[in-house]
């Protein structure tokens, strides 16, 4: 990984250069600086109860107060909290080094970083996961203090150790990805998707993998590790989950109409088509369309060999793609028949998608050589700029700087002046 975010010749001895390390860094901070300018220009639309709700969880938490959410009961008369306490005591952690960014901001920011590095040991090409870092869902989840972001995120770290662990099963990598799991799950109950990636894993692993092995086992120590979850949850709340769980009452219509709605938006980089303008949505999927043909048509098809790297055995992409559809596989049903305060939208279904859409930039540029390839980054990243920033606010904020000094002439001006 290089300033010019090229992959190494096959066959030769791959290092990893610094130079990827200092373009990550500007990377970052100039990701955080477009999270940082949306959510100062519109403080308001990230502010959100479920927001509200982890950043009390998170002063409690450094508080030494017990992690429930004030005045909220469930069926059996019990203080509860809804949320398990991983997120919360990531956003402390971001609260208690006292940086000017919002605490999430600095939760995100620090999973960037991580990401970005294991990334780069892992020697795995930049420019899938920057522009993948630049899209208009990874942007949008990273500016809420929800725990949707370092969900996807976490995930990630942990498919990178699970894919060390597919390849060389070393009891090591197999107590990192049980800890990294777990991690998972208390960041969201919807951890326990893993489950469901497992199964599509042993359908489609390489015959050389042992089942009982690589899947069965970890998914059993697993599976108890989130009974005893549940256990204690059901010993102390009275619910497996702290709260209750209603059934759904949306129609049927209307969960289809959303959840296409959303899934549309999803396969969108920079301007979704729910809560756009129109010019705004079909400028943002003409820039997708251009470079897209940029990529698949002007670029060239690599030779078989070179397409074949170590860390493509088995192939990261298809973990990703795979994690991806495994999360959707379980959240739509689970929304469907589970009542929720939203419809199916970026923020249940973003993760799958950012995890299937990781995936597809990873195997594309496994595949093609794109021609500019650095140029193509770089009008990614304008894009993704020009796109996310609210245009509005914006122009607004600039007036209030400008004209904020400005008072009535008239008040100033002598009375007898006046009568002349």
């Amino acid at each position: 990984m290089d300033m010019s975010i090229s992959n190494h010749a096959p066959g030769k001895s791959r290092e990893r250069p610094l130079s990827g390390l200092v373009l990550t860094g500007f990377l970052l901070c100039l990701w955080l600086a477009l999270l940082w300018l949306k959510v100062c220009l519109e403080p308001v639309h990230y502010q959100t109860v479920d927001g509200e709700n982890y950043l009390q969880l998170a002063n409690k938490i450094i508080a030494g107060k017990p992690l429930v959410i004030d005045g909220l009961k469930n069926q059996n008369g019990r203080v509860f909290s809804p949320f398990p306490p991983g997120y919360p005591a990531l956003l402390c952690l971001g609260i208690q080094t006292g940086a000017f960014l919002p605490p999430q901001l600095v939760v995100h920011g620090f999973l960037f970083l991580i990401i970005s590095i294991l990334w780069w040991y892992k020697r795995l090409p930049l420019l899938p996961l920057a522009c993948w870092f630049f899209t208009d869902t990874a942007l949008e989840l990273a500016c809420y203090p929800w725990s949707e972001w370092s969900f996807t995120a976490v995930t990630i770290l942990l498919l990178m150790v699970w894919h060390r662990w597919e390849s060389a099963q070393q009891p090591a990598m197999m107590l990192v990805c049980l800890g990294l799991w777990l991690f998972l799950f208390s960041i969201r109950y919807a951890g326990v998707f893993f489950f469901l990636f497992l199964a599509i894993r042993v359908l489609t692993r390489p015959p050389a993998i042992s089942i009982w092995i690589t899947f069965f086992f970890p998914g059993l120590i697993f599976g108890l590790m989130t009974a005893i979850w549940f256990w204690v949850e059901l010993q102390v709340f009275g619910q497996i989950t702290g709260g209750d769980r209603y059934a759904n009452q949306d129609s049927a219509a209307g969960l289809w109409h959303s959840l296409w709605t959303a899934s549309l938006d999803q396969l969108l980089w920079f301007k979704d088509a729910s809560g756009s303008s129109r010019i705004s949505f079909f400028c943002g999927i003409t820039a997708q369309a251009v470079m897209v043909f940029w990529f698949l048509v002007i670029s060239k098809r690599k030779p078989t060999g070179e397409s074949n790297r170590v860390y493509d055995d088995p192939p990261f992409s298809l973990l990703l793609m795979q994690a991806g559809l495994a999360y959707l596989l379980f959240m739509v049903p689970v929304r469907w028949y589970f009542y929720f305060a939203e419809w199916y939208d970026f923020r249940l279904l973003g993760p799958g998608f950012l995890m299937l859409l990781l995936g597809v930039f990873l195997r594309a540029d496994r595949i093609f050589k794109p021609a500019g390839r650095g140029i193509l980054f770089i009008v990614f990243l304008m894009a993704a700029a020009f796109f996310t920033l609210p245009k509005a606010s914006l122009i607004m904020h600039m007036q209030e700087k400008i004209w904020l000094q400005t008072k009535p002439v008239f008040g100033l001006i002598p009375s007898k002046s006046l009568h002349k």
